[in-house]
């Protein structure tokens, strides 16, 4: 709605009149300071009714015209940077929707055969091998009282030997295609034993051989 501003100028001039009477009246010297400020608080009222009055009728009554026009105010421009773009949110979901979507295969390490260790590697325990010792061989000692060609006369011999206590064999041996029966007494393993026998065939007269044999 347009503004006539023709009757401005008249109105201004009725308020410097107004303003002139004011200051024509002659406050006696002896009013209250209390009273002057009242008084003057009391006639800017009236000037401001005055001014409202005079602006009313050129706006023909419409005050809300007066008001002043909106100016548009513009944007934080940090808040507008700040705030994401459509198009970098549709990148950001699409990122996310494709890395669901994608299966991703994570090469799996071989694992490397471990080297054996030297430690757990140990050398057998020497084997301590048992010696079995044999028993001493056993010294066995035999008489030999005759070696005859006939069987007849070892057997003769070995009868007399029987007469004196002592037992005898006869024992045949092949000896240059010729066989030989040998009598003999024995065998002793005591030494002492043997001993006695050699003293009892020597007291006799009965030639003898002592021999040794294997035990």
């Amino acid at each position: 709605m347009t503004r006539d501003y023709k009757n401005v100028p008249e109105t201004k001039a009725k308020i410097k009149k107004a303003n002139k009477k004011v200051a024509k009246v002659d406050l006696p010297k002896s009013l209250p300071v209390w009273f002057v400020l009242f008084s003057g608080v009391v006639i800017g009222s009236f000037v401001s009714f005055l001014v409202y009055l005079g602006l009313g009728q050129q706006t023909g009554g419409d005050i809300s015209s007066l008001k002043p026009e909106a100016v548009p105010v513009k944007p934080n421009e940090s808040v507008a940077n700040k705030a994401p773009k459509p198009e970098d949110e549709k990148k950001h979901f699409d990122f996310y929707t494709v890395l669901r979507e994608r299966n991703i295969e994570v090469p799996l390490e071989k694992e490397e055969p471990k080297a054996e260790s030297t430690e757990s590697i140990r050398e057998p325990a020497p084997v301590h091998r048992v010696i079995e010792r044999k028993p001493p061989t056993r010294r066995v000692y035999m008489f030999q009282v005759g070696s005859f060609s006939r069987f007849k006369d070892a057997d003769k011999r070995k009868a007399s030997l029987a007469l004196l206590g002592v037992s005898s064999k006869i024992h045949a041996i092949n000896k240059s295609s010729r066989t030989m029966y040998r009598v003999q007494v024995g065998p002793f393993g005591d030494i002492k034993k043997v001993n006695e026998v050699a003293s009892f065939l020597k007291q006799n007269k009965i030639p003898s051989l002592l021999m040794k044999v294997k035990g």
